[in-house]
């Protein structure tokens, strides 16, 4: 998330949650302890700079609007809405 909000491109492993959190073209995802793979996304990223460029800004956007203080304050309030609707 750190890199992802400062705006830089990403290069991580598909394991946990990552997958979820980097999605829709935001990072280059590898397979864990495929060191071929890493070392391609790294270079791809370094080879096209427009790419990078749009990875970091689509991360960037992700980030400031689903994981900032604000969005989890959001999303936990609409979580008390529902569930004191829902004993009405």
């Amino acid at each position: 998330l750190e890199a992802m909000a400062a705006g830089v491109p990403v290069v991580a492993t598909a394991v946990g949650g990552i997958p979820e959190i980097a999605a829709d073209g935001t990072a280059e995802l590898v397979a864990p302890g495929d060191d071929a793979a890493l070392a391609a996304a790294i270079e791809r990223l370094l080879d096209d700079r427009d790419l990078a460029a749009t990875q970091a800004r689509a991360a960037r956007e992700r980030v400031l609007g689903r994981y900032t203080a604000a969005a989890n304050a959001r999303a936990t309030l609409d979580l008390y809405e529902r569930l004191l609707e829902s004993r009405r």
